[in-house]
């Protein structure tokens, strides 16, 4: 029996040291040939290296070549391709594939190239195997980057092998047979940004007969745990996209052959693809893919309860967004993602609360140039990203409890502006998490709020009815103090038809407190002169059932 073990190397330049590969490159690579000679009596290893054709790198004597990479992954991706900087990624198909090409070895192993070895490694993986597995993931150990002051390094290799480390939870070792790889369906999902861990965890397990996962034994390692992707931006936004796309086309009987033998009919598979335990793991992390939640919403067909429609159309009733005489719609930030409309009622608002930093500031520069102090706040980043003087920021999560790493809005609020009780802004984009920010949030605060900019996540599960009645509920305290005066779809996700009812995925909304609203009437006409599309994806206008031409006496 062989292994084949390859990794990404890149080439090394000053762009690269941020993410600390000028340190952990070579000492990936240094000990991936003391454990292969640590295994020499007991199993054959090759280890190879793959990069991109345009790239320039050298590795050890022991590591032989696997094909170059055409292109990487924003040359695929229309997204990507719009970013001003592009992003030395490959996707990880391309990898697996130049493995899969140039090897004849049983089993294949890959890992990130910033993980390193222990010693025993490769004779771990063996026994493995030997007790039947067919595919399996290992976490890895994390270690500091220095020890009482010695710099970890290459050189200091075998002290940094009598390291314990600390237990991690990333994914980032796989090993699988060759005969699965023909089965992964691995997409345009690329390397460097989550969840491409997930996907690739996922499709092995899936495909595989025998599969385990070892949380905690001392098997590789990483220096340093600075996690550099949790600022990608649309980075890490388009891969997340790129990985439900996956899903969408894994509802087929070539990889669910067992489950397709237990019915007789698609739906009745992806029904049972759905409670089965191997597809649970995919939709917990990755939820029910678009294309088949709406087959599932058509036909009724829930595994879980559906929300009935009247419940649905009645929210988006009073969503109805109205306009304000004297006040009309204004953009603040960019002419893409990141701008939003908002009334033209600013005077007097002391400070814009941020919630959740992306990779531009206009927005909040835009407050600031109208007077406002601007809190942001994002533990995912280290700073905002522009500068200004104005800019108060504050490395925590919002959230419903205030610890460590998060802290509610209340309590951010009333630390930040502890003397005040002047009118606010709020402007929210968290992913998801603004549903319980909301539920959290303390009625005397919220009514503070003159203005509230949020994107909403995931309202395509309106249909569902455990997610509906926690929506409904945010929603609902919301609409107590404030209404709807815009509704944005951001283009970057489709929407959910089912009969009378269109429900895009991601919306931008514009509230305004209620006590600034005078002579209302309804917006009748969609999208506003002002909006623009968030990607170069096909515009999504918003749906006719989210706005009316009646008057507000008519309803």
């Amino acid at each position: 029996m062989k292994l084949a073990h390859i990794i990404n190397v890149t080439e090394i330049n000053e762009s690269k040291k941020a993410s600390y590969l000028h340190i952990a490159q070579p000492l990936t690579l240094r000990s991936m040939v003391i454990a292969k000679k640590m295994a020499k009596n007991v199993i054959d290893v090759d280890l190879l290296a793959v990069k991109h054709k345009s790239e320039k790198v050298s590795v050890p004597v022991e590591f032989e070549w696997a094909p170059d990479i055409d292109k990487y992954a924003w040359e695929y991706l229309d997204a990507l391709k719009d970013e001003a900087s592009h992003k030395p990624l490959p996707r990880l198909k391309d990898i697996v594939s130049s493995l899969y090409s140039s090897s004849d070895a049983e089993y294949f192993i890959y890992t990130n190239l910033d993980i390193g070895l222990y010693p025993h490694f490769y004779i771990k993986v063996k026994s493995m195997i030997a007790k039947g597995y067919d595919a399996f993931c290992i976490n890895r150990r994390s270690l500091p980057k220095e020890h009482e002051g010695l710099l970890l390094n290459e050189s200091k290799i075998e002290f940094i092998f009598t390291m314990e480390g600390i237990k991690h939870p990333g994914i980032d070792c796989f090993v699988f047979k060759k005969e699965l790889v023909p089965l992964l369906n691995l997409g345009n999902v690329y390397i460097g940004y989550p969840p491409v861990g997930q996907v690739l965890k996922t499709q092995i397990e899936v495909n595989s007969k025998s599969f385990t996962w070892i949380k905690d034994e001392r098997l590789t390692f990483h220096i340093g745990d600075d996690s550099p992707w949790k600022s990608g931006g649309i980075y890490t936004k388009e891969n997340i996209y790129q990985a439900r796309e996956i899903y969408t086309s894994c509802f087929k009987p070539s990889i669910y052959g067992k489950i397709k033998e237990k019915s007789n009919s698609l739906l009745e598979s992806l029904i049972f693809q759905t409670i089965d335990k191997k597809m649970a793991t995919v939709a917990k992390f990755l939820d029910i893919p678009q294309r088949a939640m709406n087959m599932l919403i058509n036909r009724e067909a829930f595994v879980t309860p559906i929300t009935k429609e009247d419940r649905i159309a009645s929210l988006i009733h009073k969503l109805f967004p109205v306009v304000s005489k004297g006040k009309e719609l204004i953009r603040f930030g960019p002419k893409g993602d990141g701008g939003y409309l908002v009334p033209d009622d600013l005077a007097g608002i002391e400070a814009c609360f941020s919630v959740g930093v992306g990779s531009t500031s206009g927005f909040e520069k835009d407050c600031a140039n109208r007077g406002m102090k601007v809190f942001l706040a994002d533990k995912s980043v280290e700073k905002p990203a522009e500068f200004d003087e104005e800019f108060h920021f504050t490395k925590k999560y919002v959230g419903a409890t205030t610890n460590e790493d998060y802290i509610t809005i209340d309590n951010w609020v009333s630390s930040s502006l502890s003397e005040t009780q002047s009118d606010l802004l709020l402007q929210m984009d968290i992913e998801g998490y603004e549903y319980e920010v909301f539920l959290n949030m303390s009625n005397s605060l919220m009514h503070r709020f003159r203005i509230i900019v949020v994107e909403f996540h995931n309202l395509d599960k309106f249909w569902i009815q455990s997610f509906f009645k926690l929506a409904s509920r945010a929603f609902d305290k919301l609409l107590q103090t404030h209404s709807c005066v815009h509704i944005h779809p951001n283009n970057c996700r489709g929407s959910i038809q089912r009969k009378e009812l269109d429900i895009p995925q991601v919306a931008e909304f514009t509230f305004l407190r209620n006590d600034r609203i005078s002579n209302p009437s309804f917006v009748g006409t969609f999208p506003h002169p002002l909006d623009y599309n968030n990607t170069s994806k096909p515009s999504l206008p918003l749906p006719k059932c989210w706005y009316t031409n009646k008057k507000i006496e008519d309803e």
